[in-house]
């Protein structure tokens, strides 16, 4: 099975003979609930960074979580057994493997991987509540009374957030660790395509220049057009 993007280019090859069954049935109907997880929008992106972080005179930061599809448990009603790759040292001939843990390429991984982020962002040590209007947008932190609210949007596996109190802001990047593996990587610098340019004014003042410039070189990267020869009389504009 393999998967692509929307140019249509091959992303990565997953195990073949995919066998899928739930327990007590005979035969399993997958709808969107149980594949897809929600996405964060680029307009809530956009208002974070502009209207939260910006008036506060800080920065939005970003983090992403490592090997992510893999490492939510499969619940006890589905059974999932695959192929082991060729020449697998540690499988016999004709033999297959009962999975415990989700893997890339299985339909319902996206949904089992929110699943287990949601139980994580909302238990009481990192203590973030979900926005009523948007299924990918937290807020709130698990300090006392008094400590002002951490602001967080996640897509998939990247994360982007924002607090204007640093204690907030040190406590929610130890938190994480202890269930998963996450790297922190500072101030945004490209998210969903959005290109963050930050300036910072001798009054303390801070601005955020927003432009979709890396999603348009990633188009012109795909079409294997990012060498080629640039002539302005090519088109009138």
């Amino acid at each position: 099975m393999l998967g692509q993007d929307t140019f249509n280019v091959i992303l990565q090859e997953e195990y073949l003979h995919i066998i899928h069954t739930i327990i007590g049935k005979r035969a399993t109907q997958w709808i969107k609930a149980d594949c897809f997880t929600p996405v964060v929008s680029l307009p809530l992106v956009w208002l974070i960074s502009t209207v939260l972080a910006v008036h506060h005179k800080h920065t939005v930061k970003q983090f992403d979580c490592k090997n992510a599809f893999v490492q939510s448990t499969l619940p006890g009603g589905e059974v999932m057994i695959i192929q082991p790759p060729c020449d697998c040292p540690l499988s016999s001939p004709n033999t297959f493997w009962h999975l415990k843990k989700s893997l890339y390429g299985l339909k319902g991984t996206p949904w089992h991987w929110y699943q287990m982020i949601s139980k994580i962002l909302e238990s009481p040590w990192i203590g973030l509540q979900w926005c009523k209007n948007d299924p990918c947008f937290l807020v709130g932190n698990s300090l006392p009374d008094g400590h002002p609210p951490l602001y967080l949007a996640l897509y998939m596996d990247d994360f982007i957030y924002f607090t204007p109190d640093p204690m907030v802001e040190q406590y929610f990047e130890s938190a994480p660790k202890a269930k998963l593996q996450v790297e922190f990587m500072g101030t945004a610098d490209c998210f969903l395509g959005s290109k963050f340019e930050w300036s910072f004014e001798k009054d303390g003042h801070v601005s955020c220049r927003l432009s979709q410039e890396s999603y348009g070189n990633k188009i012109v990267d795909l079409m294997g057009q990012m060498h080629a020869t640039v002539n302005p009389c090519m088109t009138p504009y």
